[in-house]
């Protein structure tokens, strides 16, 4: 079972990410795993209006290191006290999210749209699950 949930947010937000975190938020504990600096990716999640739906940001700076590298997310579990069985992570980029949460043991989604959609895939990439709306999935995880 889910409980934990790691979102990759760059500049980007899309109107149906900041519709769906206020019920996701009530149902998981919500965090930002990103290789963007700290404090620029609070500045950015600030002025996107969605910094309160977030439990904590992770910033792969803070192990010198850039995804897909593993322990960036095994930093995340630890300062986050996630279970790794519990968690997964969302993101858009197959080779720097899916494929180092893979290595870590996470569960993966692949948020399929935008600048990777046409990423081409190698089994050491491909997520548990894929989506092109942040409808689809609230749609898996709260109501499968």
């Amino acid at each position: 079972m889910i409980k934990n949930i790691f979102f990759d947010v760059d500049g980007t937000i899309y109107e149906d990410f900041k519709l769906i975190l206020p019920k996701l938020k009530t149902k998981y504990n919500l965090y930002v795993v990103t290789d963007e600096l700290l404090e620029i990716q609070k500045e950015k999640l600030k002025i996107l209006g969605v910094i309160d739906s977030f439990k904590n940001i992770i910033s792969s700076t803070q192990v010198n290191l850039i995804k897909p590298n593993p322990e960036i997310f095994e930093y995340a579990l630890k300062v986050t006290k996630s279970n790794r069985e519990e968690t997964i992570m969302i993101g858009d980029n197959p080779y720097r999210d899916i494929e180092g949460a893979k290595k870590a043991g996470l569960k993966t989604g692949w948020f399929k749209r935008g600048k990777y959609e046409y990423y081409q895939l190698e089994d050491k990439n491909i997520s548990d699950i894929v989506i092109t709306n942040y409808i689809e999935l609230i749609n898996m995880l709260i109501y499968s």
